[in-house]
C-alpha cells in the first residue's frame, strides 16, 4: 500500500517538472461537499455504496494519504483541506485570488475534473495529468461545445454522473451544446417566450416541465466565487479554512529524509525542485472575509430598503445595474405575504415583483384569484432582490446573501400565511430543501428554513413562471391555489 503514497508524490513532481510553477498549493478533498449534500440528499450518494463494494482497504489507503500530506508539510507545501469542502471549492477560490493579482502570468490547475473547466480563461488554464492535455477556452468548446463560462448551465441540463447528479432525460450533450448556442443560457432556454420552440421536439420538450428541477442541478454544479466563500462554509469549515491558508511553513530536512526513505528514497533529491514558499494569502482572507459578519436587525421596512439599496454582498448586484434592486411591493400592515425568487428582466425594468405584464406575474395573478386574494392584500417580494444576467438561477450563496433581507421583512411583518414560490424560496422558509415539485400543496405550520423558525404558515407552490412552460406545472400550480383557497376559507369560517 505505501505504492500509494509514491504514486501521488511521484504525480506532483512530474508536474513540477513539466511546468517550473514559482508556487504550488496541493487541495485535498476531506469528503464530499456539505452544503451541497444539504440542498440534494443524493449528491454522490452512490460513491458510498461503490467505497463499500470495493476490494481496497479504504484506512489503509487513507493512511497512505495522510503520509504523504506529512512529507508535503515537512518540504514546506502549502496545502488545503477541510472536511466537508472539496477541493473543487478551494481551487476555485484560490484561482478568483490569483487571477486579481497585478502581474503577467499563468494559472494552472492540475486535476481530472471537469468541473474545474468553468474557470478556463486568458488566465487559467487546466491541466489534465492522465490525459496529457492542457485545458484552453478552444478545447472546452471542441470538447463540450460550449464555452467555459456555460459549463454550468450545460451540466445543469445533462446532469454528471461521477456526482450522481442525473439532468434531463434523454437530453444528451450534443442537444444541450445546441440549445445553448441556439438561446446563450440556461436561462433563456427555461424562458415562458421559448416554449414553442422546445414543444417542436420530443426531446427538448422534455426540459419544459423540468425547469425547477434543472435550476436545481445548476446550483449544485455551479462553482463559487470568492466572495461568496463565507456563504458556504459553517463557523468551523470557515475557521479550518483560514488556517489551512494562513499557517506558517517551514521545511524540516530531518523529517522530510525520514518520510521519503518510508515513500521513496528519490523524493529527497525532488524536494530541491520545490518553488520557495507558497505566496502570503492574506488578502485571499480578507477578500472572503469581506460579508462575513455583516447580518443585523433593521427597525422599519424603510431601514431594509435602505440596506438592500447599498447592498453589494454578491455578484447579482452588477446584474441588476443600472435600474437597482426590485423593492417588495405592499404596506406594512398586509398578512399575506408573496414570496417569489428573483426579479426577471421585466421585473427589474419596470422595478415591480411579479410584475403583471410579465409571464409570471400574469400566472400570479390567476392564481391570486383562484385562491381568493387581492393582491392589493399581500407583500409581494423575492428570495433574492436582484436579478440575474440571462435570467439564471441564482446560486446557493446569492441566495444565502440575500436572506437577512428576508429575516427583517418576516420579522418586521409578522404575516400570517407566506406563499412560497419556487424552489428557491421554500427552502429559504421550509425545512425541504430540492423537488418543490414533490412539496406543492403543502401548507406547513411554524416551519423553519434557511431563515430559521419562521411564525406563520406557509404553503408552497411551483414558480408561476413554471406554470408557463407545462401543461402539467400550470395544473400543479393551479392545485396549490386550490388548497390556500380552503385554507382561507376554513380559517374565515371559525
Amino acid at each position: 500500500m505505501e505504492l500509494v503514497a509514491n504514486k501521488i508524490l511521484t504525480y506532483i513532481f512530474e508536474v513540477l517538472g513539466q511546468f517550473t510553477p514559482d508556487d504550488m498549493i496541493v487541495c485535498w478533498d476531506r469528503g464530499k461537499s456539505r452544503w451541497r449534500s444539504e440542498l440534494y440528499e443524493e449528491y454522490k450518494a452512490h460513491r458510498l455504496q461503490q467505497k463499500r463494494d470495493s476490494d481496497l482497504d479504504l484506512e489503509a489507503l487513507n493512511e497512505q494519504g495522510i503520509l504523504a500530506q506529512r512529507y508535503l508539510t515537512s518540504v514546506g507545501v502549502r496545502q488545503v483541506l477541510v472536511s466537508g469542502v472539496e477541493a473543487d471549492d478551494t481551487l476555485a477560490w484560490l484561482a478568483d485570488h490569483f487571477k486579481s493579482l497585478p502581474g503577467d502570468w499563468h494559472i494552472v490547475l492540475v486535476t481530472g475534473d471537469r468541473d474545474l473547466w468553468q474557470l478556463v480563461d486568458f488566465k487559467l488554464s487546466v491541466w489534465d495529468h492522465q490525459r496529457q492535455l492542457l485545458v484552453t477556452p478552444g478545447v472546452v468548446e471542441e470538447d463540450l461545445g460550449v464555452p467555459p463560462d456555460r459549463i454550468a448551465d450545460f451540466k445543469a441540463l445533462v446532469g454528471d454522473p461521477s456526482d450522481n447528479l442525473p439532468g434531463v432525460k434523454q437530453v444528451g450533450e450534443k442537444t444541450a451544446a445546441k440549445l445553448l448556442k441556439k438561446f446563450g443560457s440556461l436561462g433563456e432556454i427555461l424562458s415562458p417566450e421559448n416554449v414553442e420552440f422546445l414543444e417542436k421536439r420530443k426531446t427538448t420538450a422534455r426540459i419544459l416541465p423540468e425547469g425547477e428541477f434543472v435550476a436545481e442541478m445548476y446550483r449544485l454544479v455551479k462553482l463559487p466565487t470568492l466572495r461568496e466563500a463565507a456563504e458556504c462554509l459553517s463557523e468551523e469549515e470557515h475557521q479550518l479554512l483560514v488556517e489551512s491558508l494562513t499557517v506558517p511553513l517551514s521545511r524540516d530536512a530531518f523529517r522530510s529524509q525520514v518520510l521519503s526513505e518510508r515513500i521513496g528514497p528519490t523524493f529527497l533529491t525532488n524536494a530541491g525542485r520545490l518553488p520557495a514558499y507558497s505566496s502570503d494569502l492574506t488578502g485571499m482572507v480578507a477578500c472572503m472575509e469581506q460579508n462575513s459578519g455583516q447580518n443585523r436587525s433593521w427597525a422599519s421596512l424603510g431601514e431594509v430598503d435602505l440596506a438592500i439599496s447599498q447592498c453589494n454582498r454578491c455578484p447579482l448586484r452588477q446584474d441588476c445595474d443600472p435600474e437597482g434592486p426590485t423593492y417588495p411591493e405592499g404596506s406594512s400592515d398586509r398578512q399575506i405575504m408573496i414570496l417569489g425568487r428573483n426579479p426577471g428582466l421585466q421585473e427589474r425594468r419596470y422595478g415591480q415583483p411579479f410584475f403583471p405584464g410579465a409571464p409570471a406575474g400574469g400566472r400570479l395573478n390567476q392564481f391570486l384569484e383562484e385562491a381568493g386574494i387581492d393582491r392589493r392584500e399581500c407583500w409581494i417580494t423575492n428570495t433574492c432582490k436582484c436579478y440575474s444576467q440571462d435570467d439564471r438561477p441564482p446560486t446557493y450563496p446569492e441566495i444565502k446573501a440575500c436572506l437577512p433581507y428576508l429575516r427583517a421583512e418576516i420579522d418586521l411583518l409578522k404575516p400570517k400565511l407566506i406563499i412560497a414560490f419556487g424552489n428557491e424560496a421554500m427552502m429559504a422558509v421550509t425545512p425541504y430543501r430540492s423537488r418543490v415539485t414533490k412539496h406543492c400543496g403543502e401548507i406547513l405550520e411554524n416551519p423553519e428554513g434557511l431563515i430559521g423558525p419562521v411564525e406563520a404558515y406557509v404553503a408552497i407552490s411551483l414558480h408561476p413562471s413554471a406554470a408557463c412552460r407545462s401543461t402539467q406545472n400550470d395544473r400543479d400550480v393551479g392545485y396549490a391555489a386550490t388548497v390556500v383557497h380552503d385554507f382561507l376559507a376554513k380559517r374565515t369560517t371559525r
